[in-house]
């Protein structure tokens, strides 16, 4: 149980690692290279943390919605 705990931390870990390069090389990228890297790895974090905020706030409404269709 402990492994698959910290396996699951792991994949989060780099799968967030992930979305933030590819943010920040996007935000690169975009700009034809008018970012310094700094400015663009800030960026891919605030990407990042908006694009797992919203998925987390569609996945509790999925929720609440189901909650709500089995008490009717």
């Amino acid at each position: 149980m402990i492994l698959q705990t910290a396996l699951g931390m792991l994949y989060a870990a780099l799968f967030v690692t992930a979305l933030v390069r590819l943010s920040a090389w996007l935000l690169r990228v975009l700009s034809k290279g008018r970012v310094d890297l700094r400015c663009s790895w800030r960026a891919g974090m605030t990407v990042t943390l908006f694009t797992m905020l919203s998925l987390m706030a569609l996945s509790g409404l999925a929720d609440l919605l189901a909650a709500l269709a089995l008490t009717l």
